[in-house]
């Protein structure tokens, strides 16, 4: 019998990360361990619902086209697509963090704090 172990795919893995992150970063600035566990179930969602949207890029060279000329294109197309993944993953980064601090001032409304807001 051959035991397979099943190992999280990458969201998952990536996930685990953020969340470390986001709990040590609102830990350090001061939040009580409730607040901390309101937000992150809530930055999951936000999370989950960036990772998973779909993104493709497709493209196909001329049939007949100079194989030299081809592997030119290519790598510039590569090189284009590497860099919009870039873009995309910063941009994502700081919707992450605007969403961070408005899951704070939410939370510090639900929970009643005074400076909330």
């Amino acid at each position: 019998m051959t035991n397979i172990i099943q190992f999280p795919g990458k969201p998952v893995r990536d996930w685990a990360l953020i969340e470390r992150a986001i709990r040590e970063v609102l830990t350090k600035a001061g939040a009580s361990s409730e607040m901390v566990d309101e937000i992150c179930p809530h930055m999951k969602k936000h999370y989950e619902e960036y990772s998973n949207m779909p993104l493709a890029f497709k493209t196909q060279l001329p049939a007949g086209m100079d194989p030299q000329l081809s592997k030119t294109v290519n790598e510039a197309i590569r090189q284009g697509v590497e860099g919009m993944a870039e873009q995309i993953h910063d941009l994502t980064n700081h919707v992450m963090l605007d969403l961070v601090i408005k899951e704070i001032e939410l939370c510090s409304l639900r929970m009643g704090h005074p400076n909330a807001g």
